[in-house]
Parts: C-alpha cells; sequence; structure tokens
C-alpha cells in the first residue's frame, strides 16, 4: 500500500485520537500534556482540530474514492 494512503481502521483510529484529544484536554494546556510534542510549535486550538477533521475526512482510503466519514 501507498504510505500516502490510509486505511479505513487507521483513519478511524486517527480522528478518534483528535476527537478524544480535543475533548479531554484544555485547549490552553495542551502544551503541558505532552510536552515533548510541542517543543517547536503550538498545539491545534479546537477550529484547528475541527478543520484538520474535515481534511482527513476527503482522504483516499487504501484506493477507493474520498468519502464522508463521520468524525
Amino acid at each position: 500500500m501507498d504510505r500516502t494512503t490510509l486505511t479505513y481502521q487507521e483513519l478511524s483510529t486517527v480522528l478518534a485520537a483528535l476527537r478524544y484529544w480535543q475533548a479531554n484536554t484544555g485547549s490552553m494546556f495542551r502544551d503541558q500534556v505532552m510536552p515533548g510534542m510541542f517543543q517547536d510549535c503550538e498545539p491545534l486550538d479546537d477550529d484547528q482540530i475541527d478543520e484538520l477533521a474535515q481534511r482527513l475526512n476527503t482522504l483516499e482510503l487504501a484506493g477507493k474514492p474520498p468519502q464522508e466519514f463521520k468524525s
């Protein structure tokens, strides 16, 4: 499989992780939850997470055309 294509299982996991992160961390404190991940950048805020989830919804899934995915 192409390294740039996600499977449905991978996309589901990424979207679930994003939504969990969004729901369980305060936007102002996200950099403190995993400080090693945010040494050179700021974590996404809630609106940016929503935008990213929408972009992920349009990804090609394992050779299938993009389709709407509930996130």
